[in-house]
């Protein structure tokens, strides 16, 4: 796609957000971080994005509250049931 046809389109969007200023870089960490929510991996995003470290890609997003809500701690996996062995 080139550059200026997303500009078109993000002049498009931009009544669908109530006007709010947005641009490239706006929907470029709009697709990585609805990635990460995805689950896909951060190894797989950075590919994606370009990024040669890990580093540039892990500034870049944000973790998400809906992704630490998510997150099953080791511990609820043990059985502490009295009298289990």
């Amino acid at each position: 796609m080139s550059p200026r046809s997303v500009a078109r389109v993000i002049v498009r969007l931009r009544p669908l957000v109530g006007g709010k200023p947005i641009t490239a870089h706006t929907l470029r960490h709009c697709f990585a971080t609805h990635l990460m929510e995805a689950g896909t991996d951060i190894y797989v995003i950075r590919r994606m994005l370009g990024h040669s470290s890990i580093k540039t890609t892990a500034g870049y997003l944000h973790v998400t509250d809906k992704r630490i809500r998510s997150i099953q701690s080791p511990l609820d996996s043990l059985d502490l049931k009295e009298g289990a062995s």
